[in-house]
């Protein structure tokens, strides 16, 4: 009677590396790609809060009849605080 042994069912570390590197690199790829999709998002978001800003500010100057030329910068942040109130 021949005594047979059990094979392990292990993975050698050679598969695992194998098997194990795509998918870090996969995932590292994602998560790079996630990042920069949030940045741009964010980017955009404060563009746009920009451009309404801007709007306003230059609304609030020629309701006020005032030209752009006429403006410096503490003119309109003053003008934008007092649109806002």
């Amino acid at each position: 009677m021949k005594i047979r042994r059990k094979k392990d069912k292990k993975i050698n570390l050679k598969t695992l590396g194998i098997i194990g590197l795509p998918i870090l690199l996969i995932g590292g790829f994602i998560t790079r790609e996630i990042q920069n999709r949030m940045i741009i998002r964010k980017t955009l978001e404060v563009l746009d809060n920009r451009e309404e800003t801007n709007e306003k500010v230059l609304e609030i100057a020629v309701n006020m009849g005032k030209s752009l030329e006429d403006l410096n910068r503490e003119d309109i942040y003053g003008f934008y605080l007092e649109g806002l109130e």
